[in-house]
């Protein structure tokens, strides 16, 4: 029974043809298109770079922790 509902419900797909023209269309004007992806893309880079900021901080804090332990032989921690 599970096969009947498949065939009946069945999605609609885009087929080679339509991929092939959304492809080679024009979607709109190119320049907002670009910019809106040059602004995404700015967006991205500015949370890649606050992340890395933050385990930068990390890495140092865990560095010192390490170097505090070595020096009062705490071989534990």
């Amino acid at each position: 029974m599970p096969n009947f509902d498949k065939t009946w419900a069945r999605q609609e797909t885009p087929g080679v043809t339509e991929k092939l023209r959304e492809t080679i269309k024009p979607q709109g004007a190119l320049k907002p298109r670009i910019q809106t992806a040059v602004n995404k893309l700015q967006v991205q880079i500015s949370k890649m770079d606050s992340m890395l900021g933050k385990l930068h901080e990390r890495d140092a804090q865990l560095f010192q922790r390490v170097v505090t332990a070595m020096q009062q032989h705490d071989t534990s921690t």
